[in-house]
């Protein structure tokens, strides 16, 4: 299915989480002792080209005891 001259077949979604605990002297470094993140997002499908075999898309929120933020993510396979 071309899309603006690129062909991006077979979209699947992605749903992604972590949690990271601080241990010994990296503990309350930052500010804080944890850090989690929650992620959603779309790959696709782009084998159809000789390099690039997946092309992923994710949105995410890490958040701590008085912090958060927000990223965008852009990963390829090759």
């Amino acid at each position: 299915m071309p899309m603006s001259g690129i062909a991006l077949l077979h979209p699947t979604h992605k749903l992604e989480g972590s949690h990271t605990r601080y241990l010994g002297s990296q503990a309350g470094v930052l500010g804080f002792n944890y850090l989690s993140t929650a992620g959603l997002g779309i790959e696709f499908d782009s084998s159809a080209y000789d390099i690039i075999t997946r092309t992923r898309i994710v949105g995410r929120y890490m958040f701590a005891k008085g912090v958060s933020g927000t990223s965008v993510g852009l990963a390829m396979s090759f």
